[in-house]
This record gives structure tokens, C-alpha cells and sequence, in this order.
């Protein structure tokens, strides 16, 4: 999976704003197996890599240093996907093993209730959260990030808000096309 942000061209001659990270699962375990983040925010540069040995146990930084995490961690984009496939109830927070920022904790996702909202994609039934991110996460938040997941079998991402340092971040679902399942075999 890989998440980027990018200031547009008039708000980049002020601030800046390039930041990509990247995270490999395992489609078996839907565990981290790597992890890298490159952020680009007005003056803040942060360059982070790690390799995951589940089977061992350990977070390898590229930097040399190895940590001891629990089988299963996952890192903070893939605690977004995998908080996809939980029971997500209103009331009943979720939790998920997180490794960010040199620390693994129980990432906490407050289950809101239910909207009904329109996006440019359509209108969906969907489920309100907002994960308590500890330390740094994809970008600098200032606020609190609430996303809203389709209400429906795929927990598609409908709606994200958040504040940043210098402003806010709103992103929504354009389109959406079903892909083909891994499982369904093609014929000539």
C-alpha cells in the first residue's frame, strides 16, 4: 500500500507539503512486513525504514537499530487497513498492535455511529471513526483525524478529515471500481 500527499502548485510557493509512505503485508496475515515513510513538510524532513520479522518478532530499522514487537504488529498505514476488517461498532472501541515511532502501543479506533454522507464518488451508508494516534503518524496531525468507511463488506474509505500544521486535509472517494478477486481464475 502506499499513501502520498502533496501540496498543489500556489500552496507549495508557501509551504511545501511531498510525503509518501509505504507499507507491505502479508495477504495471509494482513501483518506489516515492511515500512517506510518519507515526509516533506515545509522545513520538517523525516526519513524512516523498517524491515518486519514477524516470524522473529523484531522491527529491523534500516538505521541499524532492531526493536522486539508482537507477532502480528502492524505499522500505522496498515493499522488503517487491517481496522477495515475488525467489528466496528458504535460505542465498542477497536484496538490494533501498532509500531510507530520506535514504540508499539494498542492503537485505540473510537467507533462514532453512523452517516449517511455524499462524495463525488456517490452517497454511502457509513461508519465513523477516529483512531488516537500516539507520536508521529502519516503527517504531522494538529487535530484529530476522522474517517469515514463505507458501511458495507469492503469499509471503503468514503471520507478522511484532518488538521495539519497549516491547515486541513479533506480527502474523498472520486470513484470507485471493483477489482477482481485473487481467488477468481481467468479462462481463454
Amino acid at each position: 500500500m502506499e499513501s502520498k500527499a502533496a501540496s498543489n502548485r500556489f500552496f507549495s510557493a508557501f509551504y511545501l507539503v511531498r510525503d509518501k509512505v509505504i507499507t507491505h503485508i502479508d495477504v495471509r496475515t494482513l501483518a506489516t512486513r515492511y515500512f517506510s515513510k518519507r515526509l516533506r513538510e515545509g522545513d520538517y524532513r523525516k526519513n524512516v525504514a523498517i524491515r518486519y520479522d514477524q516470524e522473529a518478532g523484531k522491527a529491523r530499522h534500516l538505521d541499524g537499530h532492531d526493536e522486539d514487537v508482537p507477532i502480528g504488529v502492524q505499522d500505522i498505514l496498515s493499522a488503517f487497513y487491517f481496522v477495515r476488517t475488525l467489528p466496528l461498532e458504535p460505542g465498542l472501541p477497536a484496538l490494533v498492535t501498532t509500531h510507530s515511532s520506535r514504540k508499539t502501543y494498542d492503537l485505540e479506533v473510537v467507533v462514532h455511529g453512523r452517516e449517511r454522507i455524499t462524495v463525488p464518488a456517490g452517497t454511502f451508508d457509513c461508519i465513523v471513526v477516529q483512531p488516537v494516534i500516539q507520536g508521529e503518524g502519516l503527517f504531522q496531525f494538529e487535530g484529530d483525524l476522522t474517517i469515514w468507511l463505507s458501511d458495507d463488506a469492503l469499509r471503503l474509505p468514503v471520507l478522511m478529515k484532518t488538521k495539519v500544521k497549516v491547515g486541513a486535509i479533506d480527502a474523498s472517494l472520486n470513484s470507485y471500481r471493483p477489482g477482481r478477486s485473487p481467488q477468481t481464475e481467468v479462462r481463454p
